[in-house]
């Protein structure tokens, strides 16, 4: 199977109700490619993050899409504290 590379191109963090945070990640490919690409894979999605600055993490991710009509692909974690800055290499595992 091919490795699935993205890059992050915005984030935002929304609190959904108190204590419960998300993290919005829009990535730099449309949210219907992303869906085509991943559709066959188990889901939760694991995801490999290697930022700019050399940190990485693995977390478990869900998939939203963005806003607008030609939306980019957008994945979710919860309460998760550091920052994922533009530029980010996301990986699926």
């Amino acid at each position: 199977m091919a490795v699935l590379e993205f890059s992050v191109k915005a984030t935002k963090r929304t609190e959904l109700v108190p204590g419960n945070v998300i993290l919005n990640i829009d990535l730099a490919v449309s949210y219907a490619e992303f869906l085509s690409m991943t559709k066959d894979l188990p889901q939760p999605l694991k995801c490999k993050f290697e930022t700019p600055d050399g940190r990485t993490y693995e977390k478990p991710v869900g998939i939203a899409k963005g806003v607008g009509q030609m939306a980019d692909a957008r994945i979710t974690m919860r309460n998760f504290p550091d920052e994922i800055p533009a530029g980010t290499r996301v990986t699926l595992l």
